[in-house]
């Protein structure tokens, strides 16, 4: 009898564990497929608003990303950071084609694995698009 409890105990916090790790990667698949769909459409579109889009879609699916860690990379151009603005390439950056435009966000989110204990998850969103001439 204790044997069987036992196992009802540890399968149900599996159970437990699976539903809250699926239910936090279905809510970054769906930020990630906005966030592609903004990419696709971004030809005529300023990269400040490409970032509205992408708070935007991060409030719609309540997706815990600051502006700062959210940035768009347009061709040859300089990145663009939301929070900051134009920013800096890195030294040694591989150029990407001056039709492509891929937008990067990361965040932190604390998924519930046991009831009580919270782990750190990070997430990081990397999509790309061609633009269309």
């Amino acid at each position: 009898m204790a044997k069987t409890l036992i196992k009802i105990v540890i399968s149900l916090l599996v159970l437990h564990a699976a539903f809250r790790v699926g239910m936090a990667y279905w809510t970054f698949y769906r930020f990630e497929d906005a966030l592609q769909q903004s990419a696709q459409f971004a030809d005529r579109k300023a990269d400040k608003m490409l970032c509205d889009e992408a708070a935007d879609a991060a409030a719609n699916y309540g997706v815990p990303i600051s502006p700062s860690a959210v940035t768009v990379f347009r061709g040859n151009k300089p990145p663009f950071n939301c929070d900051g603005g134009v920013v800096a390439a890195e030294p040694g950056a591989a150029r990407q084609p001056n039709t492509q435009i891929r937008i990067e966000g990361s965040y932190v989110d604390q998924l519930q694995v046991l009831p009580g204990y919270y782990y750190p998850w990070e997430f990081k969103a990397t999509v790309k698009a061609w633009l269309r001439l």
